[in-house]
């Protein structure tokens, strides 16, 4: 059983969210282009995802 959190830590130093941050980051704004970071990572972990997640749905099955 595992417990994982996805999102970002608050409070930030300097009373910014995180969240708008990175969103900021991610899409950018008037004046400041876009630096992704989500779409990169998920796109390029996405087939391991998958394949993790058929291993471990196989292991329960296997275990019923």
């Amino acid at each position: 059983n595992f417990n994982v959190k996805i999102g970002f830590s608050e409070p930030r130093s300097g009373g910014k969210a995180n969240a708008m941050i990175a969103g900021v980051l991610e899409y950018g704004k008037h004046g400041q282009p876009p630096r992704p970071f989500m779409k990169p990572a998920m796109s390029s972990s996405k087939a391991d995802a998958i394949r993790a997640m058929e291993d471990a749905y196989d292991r329960e099955v296997d275990n019923l």
